[in-house]
């Protein structure tokens, strides 16, 4: 089996955080202090083995400055908290300590003059990678399907040729010769990027390759194969010691694996016209939907367009696909072959009904239009990657894949994989984006064990990378399918990206026999025999249970009849303490679904396969929850020779299958996204009515913030395998265990018509989005929005707090940011930190994700970790606040309450930051001056600080180049009288600072 190694140039990140990781533990960075440290000193300097350090700069000191001032030190990637990792050889560290320790020393008698440096530390190779116990994992979870990602720096960015040659002569020749102490290292092809080399291993001279290919995949990003499992340690360890490497990664062929446990579906309507968003042409017209999955079958009733071609096309970067008017089907990007396999391997067909599905209105039966997709009036933009046609594939010529890396260049057939390009943002998103997608679903993903649990990978940067440099584009990522399993922290790799969208699943309750009879469930059983196994077979392998788990094969074993009478709580086989039969027999799911068996079938509860957050940083995750469990969609029939076109006679169980998963709820939220871009690129907001002057296009950050907005708690239950139980999503006082809400469910169930308003065409929920166009902050900016809200004074006495939490909000501000992508490397990934904080008119400050949030966090003060934030206000809470600001005033209790919006740069390295904010139940947009009386100073000095700040950091940039000036000639009157007139003004701006700053919140 081979093994690969990509490499990135330093344009990736490496960035680490300043406190230990909820899971992985997977490196000791030396952090930089979370303030400035002034400890910067050459007796105490010890210079590092591979020629890496870890800076911290002065936090108003600009990085351009630095690198005037020191050239021969290479800047590299940034590292929270106003750090940055670098290579330098040991003299240019040793003149750049002495430099700093200079201008330390000067600036005690002369202010103008200032260090930049406040903390220097080596970066050892051990930081470069994550913890060799966990690569360890990696391997014998997938044997000998493994490859290596490393992240290498380069100065200033060479050509990817120039990278490469220093790759292949400091890395590969350098490094790898060291690694194989048996043999001589050849060199087969000298000028050749697919170079080889090989290892002797007997006396007649006979060679295995160790490594035979170093390729340039993108513009960041190289592959080495190495093709010998003994060595992906060694190797990995070998080169962590060059000063070209900043990341080592270890992957798995077949890493990008479909979520198998889940295959498609369509939304379930039992009436089409029930659907309020639709009475408003909500309906996903004129939207593209972008899909990358293993085929569609072009003939099926969803898709089929008699009278125009399905635009099949090979991309090549810039190239567009033939012009086609077809009905369905905008671009079809035959990346592996043009066909989806048959069944229930058919998983693109299944996905993109979902997503865009919509029947033939002339040809198709009667019984399969109520299955319909939500945004069955949007297109889609198809990437095929999954191998189904023939025994093997190939990647496109221009692009390269893992295909590229086997020998013969070759991918098998293969069920539940999909290949996709070896870098996510040069070829994958770009075909996408370049055909006007601008959302798009994804129903697979990566892990340690198979498909989870391997944290913020390079696919991971990817994704965040990419939306950070089109930031109108929104990728939707399925949660993953390991939640029943392995609970917390199971979500796939892209799923913990910051800047697309993650997707958990909820039930949904079978309105028809259709939905019951048409679903798979002996995949079901497979589910859940292994988690029996698991459980009592480990300590009793020969135990009653043991054996009884093992013999659970079909539907048919689960609807074993073990009771005379049977009801909504106890149905089908018995032997196991808790109650397979809802989950795998169709006589037992409909008996709950009818009598609305809280705890067995219930649309508020979540699907137990669905993934858990948070995110390997602490970060929430999922995102969102919509439906995903089970859900009808359409059947692929394979390669065209076996489809029978749309027609009237086809028959319905042979055309649609119900089944469950995150796979059927990421394309399902992605037409939920699509529906929400239409809003606002048809105009609908503010009037609630379509209007072209009104119209624009949504940023990323205000599509995921409409949806998060819209979300509202599930009250319902999971069944949690290890305990044989189901337990209740929402805490209550009584209850033995407290589940980490927002690991199961994020933010909330998708309900788009609390945001999106009623059918009658008027906003009626308050809808106000006060930018367009996302506004922008740097580090202390504040901006403040005056808004009144409306109480509800009809009476909330009787609902409990609880049951409030499904009641729409009186209130609710929700901010979300595209951050600055992260690195596999960090701990904590949040690298630009807003702040969202609400005021009320007695001056109390309610922060995002606090207690005032579906999230309901402990902690007090502003969130550190998310870029998205939110505070959800109830009818009890608008009472209480109305009832305190009537006593501070001394005035009667008002039936309208005042709150001052404040979105604040709390830390902003990579500014400016753009950020999109969403309020609903405002009832006016005020000025400011209404909000005066409870309007913090600090809040109001902080963007004169800002400004001030800007303006000192650029007099010095000023004063250094007038200083060197000095030093590189003789300096004259007029430069010495310049250099005076520079220190006076720092010094007068360092007064105005310190007059402006106030105390924070």
């Amino acid at each position: 089996m081979q093994f690969l190694v990509s490499i990135l140039c330093i344009v990736s990140l490496a960035i680490f955080s300043l406190s230990k990781p909820i899971y992985h533990h997977h490196h000791m960075v030396p952090h930089p202090p979370t303030h400035e440290a002034n400890v910067l000193s050459s007796n105490s300097f010890s210079l590092s083995p591979t020629s890496t350090y870890l800076i911290q700069l002065k936090t108003d000191a600009s990085i351009s400055t630095f690198k005037d001032l020191y050239p021969n030190v290479q800047v590299g990637s940034y590292v929270p908290h106003a750090s940055w990792i670098v290579s330098a050889s040991d003299e240019a560290v040793k003149q750049l300590v002495q430099s700093q320790e200079q201008a330390r020393s000067d600036s005690k008698a002369h202010s103008s003059a200032f260090p930049l440096i406040t903390f220097i530390t080596p970066l050892h190779h051990e930081h470069k990678s994550r913890h060799e116990d966990e690569v360890a994992v990696i391997m014998k979870e997938h044997g000998e399907d493994q490859y290596l990602t490393l992240s290498v720096h380069a100065p200033h960015c060479d050509s990817m040729m120039q990278l490469h040659e220093k790759v292949r002569r400091e890395i590969i020749e350098g490094v790898l010769k060291n690694v194989i102490q048996n043999g001589a290292l050849a060199l087969d092809h000298e000028s050749d990027p697919n170079v080889s080399y090989h290892q002797q291993v007997d006396e007649n001279g006979s060679t295995m390759p160790v490594v035979w290919k170093v390729r340039a995949v993108s513009d960041k990003r190289f592959i080495v194969v190495v093709t010998s499992p003994q060595y992906v340690m060694p190797i990995m360890r070998m080169l962590k010691k060059s000063s070209l490497v900043h990341w080592v990664e270890v992957k798995a062929y077949h890493a990008n694996t479909l979520l198998k446990d889940a295959t498609g579906l369509v939304q379930n309507f039992e009436k089409p016209t029930e659907n309020a968003l639709w009475k408003r042409g909500l309906t996903g017209k004129g939207q593209l939907i972008g899909v990358g999955d293993t085929g569609i079958d072009v003939k099926h009733c969803m898709f089929y367009d008699p009278e125009n071609e399905v635009p099949f096309f090979q991309w090549n970067g810039s190239n567009t696909p033939p012009k086609s008017n077809h009905r369905k089907i905008a671009a079809y990007w035959s990346y592996m072959d043009g066909v989806d396999s048959e069944g229930l391997f058919g998983h693109g067909t299944h996905v993109s009904g979902i997503a865009s599905g919509s029947p033939l209105a002339a040809d198709t039966p009667d019984s399969m239009k109520m299955y319909k997709s939500l945004a069955f009036d949007s297109k889609l933009v198809f990437m095929d990657i999954g191998c189904d046609d023939g025994d093997s594939c190939k990647c496109p010529e221009a692009f390269q894949c893992e295909c590229d890396l086997r020998r013969g260049g070759k991918c098998k057939q293969e069920s539940g994989v999909v290949y996709l390009p070896i870098d996510l943002g040069y070829s994958y998103f770009p075909y996408f984006y370049s055909q006007g997608v601008r959302v798009t679903s994804n129903s697979w993903g990566t892990g340690y064990f198979k498909d989870f649990s391997y944290g913020y990978s390079t696919n991971t940067m990817e994704i965040d990378d990419f939306v950070w440099r089109h930031r109108d584009f929104l990728p939707f990522f399925a949660a993953g399918n390991s939640g029943g399993s392995f609970s917390y922290i199971s979500l796939t790799s892209e799923a913990e990206s910051k800047n697309g969208i993650a997707i958990g699943a909820s039930q949904n309750l079978p309105t028809s026999d259709a939905n019951l009879y048409l679903h798979d469930y002996n995949q079901v059983v497979d589910a859940i025999r292994k988690v029996l196994i698991n459980k009592h077979c480990d300590h009793d392998p020969t135990g009653k249970q043991c054996r009884e788990s093992k013999k659970l094969m079909d539907s048919d074993d689960c609807c074993k009849q073990d009771l005379h009478q049977e009801d909504a709580h106890k149905c089908g086989n018995q032997a196991f303490g808790f109650q397979i039969g809802f989950k795998c027999c169709p006589r037992c799911i409909r008996m709950a679904a009818a009598t609305q068996n809280s705890r067995a079938y219930n649309s508020n509860n979540l699907g137990e396969f669905s993934a858990r957050g948070p995110a390997t940083d602490g970060r929430i995750k999922p995102d969102i929850v919509t439906v995903g469990a089970p859900l009808m969609s359409a059947v692929s029939k394979g390669p065209d020779s076996f489809r029978r076109v749309c027609h009237k006679s086809l028959e319905f169980g042979q055309e649609l299958a119900s089944r469950m998963g995150t796979s059927m709820a990421c394309p399902l939220a992605a037409s939920e996204g699509v529906l929400v871009r239409q809003f606002f690129a048809d105009g609908y907001y503010p009037s609630g009515a379509p209007r072209a002057e009104d119209a624009f296009a949504p940023s990323a950050a205000l599509m995921k913030a409409t949806l998060i907005h819209s979300t509202r708690v599930m009250t319902g239950y999971v069944h949690l395998p290890s305990r044989s139980t189901y337990w209740p999503l929402l805490y209550k006082p009584g209850h033995r265990i407290k589940l980490q809400q927002e690991a199961f469910q994020g933010f909330g169930l998708v309900d788009l018509v609390r945001v999106l308003g009623s059918e009658n065409g008027k906003n009626e929920v308050g809808l106000f989005v006060p930018n367009k166009k996302d506004a922008e902050l740097m580090t202390n900016e504040v901006h403040e929005y005056c808004v009144s809200v409306k109480r509800d004074t009809s009476g909330f006495s009787h609902v409990s707090e609880s049951d409030m939490v499904s009641l729409a909000p009186g209130f609710r501000a929700t901010l979300v940011w595209t951050d600055y992508p992260s690195s596999p490397a960090a701990q904590q990934h949040l690298v630009n930190d807003l702040d969202l904080i609400v005021l009320d008119e007695t001056g109390k400050a309610y922060y995002g994700n606090g207690e005032k949030s579906h999230i309901k966090a402990s902690v007090h003060g502003a969130d550190k970790k998310n870029n998205v934030e939110d505070v959800v206000m109830n009818q009890h809470d608008l009472e209480v606040i109305a009832n305190a600001v009537a006593k501070a005033v001394s005035k009667p209790v008002s039936d309208t309450v005042l709150f001052n919006v404040v979105i604040r740069g709390s830390f902003v390295p990579q500014g400016p930051q753009p950020y999109a904010l969403v309020m609903t139940g405002v009832q006016s947009a005020l000025n400011l001056v209404k909000c005066e009386r409870y309007r913090s100073q600090k809040l109001i000095n902080t963007s004169l600080t800002q400004k001030l700040k800007s303006q000192r950091s650029n007099l010095r940039k000023e004063y250094d180049l007038l200083k060197g000036a000095c030093e590189s000639q003789q300096c004259s009157k007029d430069l010495k009288n310049a250099l005076k007139l520079a220190e006076k003004a720092i010094m007068n701006i360092e007064e105005d600072i310190a007059s402006s700053e106030g105390k924070h919140f």
